[in-house]
């Protein structure tokens, strides 16, 4: 029930101010279940909501989970949770708390390490004056200087009287580079498409994408990935842009990174389910090669009383000791010329 209240509220975006208090005093790592609860937090933030009401429970997290005397999944839930509710809200950590929690990013355990360096991905996006100038990017600090990022506002509504990125569908087309300015003129002279839709669609992701990485991705890059994707797959991709509902959060999706195994049961228990039957693999090999079995084959499966009858067999057992002897250090030589690359068994 409190998730579905708190999903209403996020999407609605409704004003219930003391939903957020009665969440902190669940707010604990010794808490049953308290990703559940956190899921609920970041649900029923959005943009609407008044800063002060929020921050309060940010820093809670903040001094109860994100702490070097919490373990590794603490701090990770922690810091999902944080990420996830100041991409919704707005204003909600300072300069200063935002520079100590971007100091777990060299921390050894790699899923805080991950998890820092995602909350430095959104805020290059959202806010990258809050960022260390080291910590910007390239492109996030080329957008600050020329002013294309402005510091987001509490209650400031982005009004836009275009299509937002049509610039850059222009600047795909090759345009004058007076239309690439504004965008107004493709919007005058041509109906858009549903594959210029699609088009546009993809170049605004990529655009948040090199925003978030501090660098320009290779346009094949985006084109791969996106272009053998379904509809509905490049819906979900654009969770991050402007204008999109925010998708709704679980409590897996904030919860920490599963741990290696430590004891011997749980690493053979790994080593068993990684585990591969060659064998099955050799008779399916077999079973789709053109053709019938080669002469290695039926020489190994040759009955072993034919075998024993054999003229190889009988050279073999009349040779003298110094046959032997160039036998054998034949072997020896081509063991040492085919050790790093041993043959395959056909």
């Amino acid at each position: 029930m409190l998730h579905l209240v708190a999903r209403l509220i996020g999407r609605h975006q409704l004003q219930v101010l003391n939903l957020y208090p009665f969440l902190q005093k669940y707010l604990v790592p010794t808490q049953k279940e308290v990703t559940k609860v956190m899921a609920a937090l970041v649900e029923a933030s959005h943009p609407a909501v008044p800063p002060e009401e929020v921050r309060p429970v940010v820093l809670h997290i903040v001094r109860y989970f994100v702490t070097e005397a919490q373990s590794p999944e603490v701090i990770e839930i922690g810091l999902n949770t944080i990420r996830e509710v100041c991409a919704r809200s707005i204003n909600i950590l300072t300069e200063e708390e935002l520079t100590d929690l971007c100091g777990f990013r060299k921390h050894k355990n790699k899923g805080v390490s991950m998890a820092v360096r995602s909350l430095i991905n959104t805020y290059r996006e959202l806010h990258p004056q809050l960022l260390h100038r080291s910590l910007r990017g390239r492109e996030a600090t080329v957008a600050v200087s020329r002013g294309e990022v402005q510091a987001p506002q509490f209650g400031e509504m982005q009004a836009s009287e275009k299509i937002e990125g049509l610039e850059l569908l222009a600047a795909k087309k090759g345009k004058h580079e007076k239309e690439v300015g504004d965008g107004m003129d493709l919007m005058s002279e041509k109906v858009l498409s549903p594959e210029d839709f699609k088009q546009l669609r993809k170049l605004r992701l990529q655009k948040s994408i090199e925003m978030q990485m501090g660098r320009k991705r290779p346009a094949e890059d985006i084109s791969s990935s996106s272009g053998s994707s379904s509809e509905s797959d490049a819906e979900e991709d654009e969770r991050g842009l402007t204008g999109r509902l925010p998708d709704q959060v679980s409590a897996d999706m904030l919860s920490a990174t599963p741990k290696r195994a430590r004891t011997k049961a749980e690493r053979l228990a790994r080593v068993k389910a990684g585990r591969t039957d060659f064998k099955e693999k050799i008779i399916e090999r077999a079973k789709n090669r053109k053709g019938g079995r080669t002469n290695k084959e039926n020489a190994r499966n040759k009955p072993l009383l034919m075998t024993l009858r054999s003229k190889a067999v009988k050279e073999k057992k009349a040779r003298t000791a110094k046959q032997k002897l160039a036998s054998m250090r034949g072997h020896i030589k081509t063991l040492r010329k085919n050790a790093a690359h041993p043959k395959r068994r056909r």
